[in-house]
């Protein structure tokens, strides 16, 4: 596929991250690109690149996409950017919203400022679901709007969706934008999956769920979302591009909470759930999107949301919790 021919020297920034980590040990493993990982380590870690963090074919910058100057200097000789970097932490911007001012917003036109000083014409960015806001049961298509994102998380990165398109018509750069539902799988550092496997390892006998339970999302692996961005890369042809890749099934965090209780053999823990459907300020208890536009050019996923959350489970009850 393209991103393993057309692109020999990728610029990943948050490659340490999870769904970054997942994707430099596949670029590496299937392909003879380079791959230059810039991050700060806020989120991420050396250690999720397991035997390729010694790879000759990574380079590793430690610094922040704050930093012009240094971002400039670290990008230039690449042909395409992966900008994954942002806040991990959606509820924190409640209490600190100039997390995601800078780290999204700051960040993004640093990242094509940078692209555009050294000519490079090619970027892959990931957003979410949160820029569609809170619209309960309705299925939300890319064409979708108006859009009212109900949290800083959501509406940074629509302003960041948003200067990526203006970059693209302006300076010919071609941008393919993915609206990911909820990624999970090996290298998580949150979810509500990676939250209560690691609130379980310290006290199994009682479990406290924010919200009711009735939450009610797609959860897609992160091997579904590689596949997404390879076939994005082969058969997108527009230069500004937007797909929402998810599973198109849901689960509720009930059902979550039945999944990582039968992994670990927890069978006497007491649950306790909320009294209100939101999880934490600024989330979105349903969220239901259509992934048949990324579909109609040859992408399928794998895992169902319940297939994709009980390997995820799998895959970090290997990990150790502090």
């Amino acid at each position: 596929m393209s991103l393993l021919i057309n692109y020999q020297n990728i610029f990943v920034t948050g490659g340490l991250g999870f769904i970054g980590s997942n994707l430099c040990n596949y670029i590496i493993t299937n392909s003879n690109s380079s791959v230059t990982i810039y991050d700060n380590f806020s989120n991420g870690s050396i250690e999720h690149l397991g035997v390729n963090k010694i790879n000759p074919r990574i380079n590793i910058i430690n610094n922040d996409l704050l930093n012009l100057d240094a971002l400039t200097q670290a990008i230039v000789g690449h042909d395409l950017v992966i900008h994954l970097a942002a806040n991990a932490d959606i509820a924190a911007s409640a209490v600190d919203p100039k997390l995601d001012l800078n780290q999204t917003i700051i960040a993004t036109f640093n990242v094509l400022e940078a692209m555009r000083k050294s000519s490079i014409f090619s970027i892959i960015y990931s957003s979410g679901s949160g820029v569609y806001g809170d619209v309960d049961y309705l299925e939300t298509f890319e064409e979708y709007g108006p859009l009212y994102p109900v949290s800083m998380y959501g509406a940074t990165k629509l302003s960041a969706e948003a200067m990526i398109s203006s970059y693209a018509n302006l300076f010919k750069i071609k941008a393919i934008i993915f609206r990911f539902a909820n990624v999970v799988g090996p290298n998580q550092t949150h979810g509500v999956g990676y939250d209560f496997i690691k609130r379980l390892k310290n006290s199994p006998e009682r479990l406290d769920v924010y919200g009711d339970g009735f939450q009610s999302k797609s959860y897609i692996h992160v091997e579904d979302i590689i596949s997404a961005i390879l076939v994005a890369l082969e058969n997108s042809s527009s230069n500004i591009n937007t797909f929402n890749v998810g599973t198109s099934d849901y689960i509720s965090v009930r059902s979550i909470v039945e999944i990582v209780l039968s992994e670990m053999k927890l069978s006497e823990t007491k649950v306790e759930y909320g009294n209100t459907p939101f999880g934490w300020k600024g989330d979105v208890p349903i969220v239901r999107f259509s992934s048949s536009k990324i579909e109609s050019i040859g992408w399928k996923r794998t895992y169902s949301s319940t297939e994709a959350m009980r390997k995820a489970v799998q895959q970090m009850l290997n990990i150790s919790y502090s």
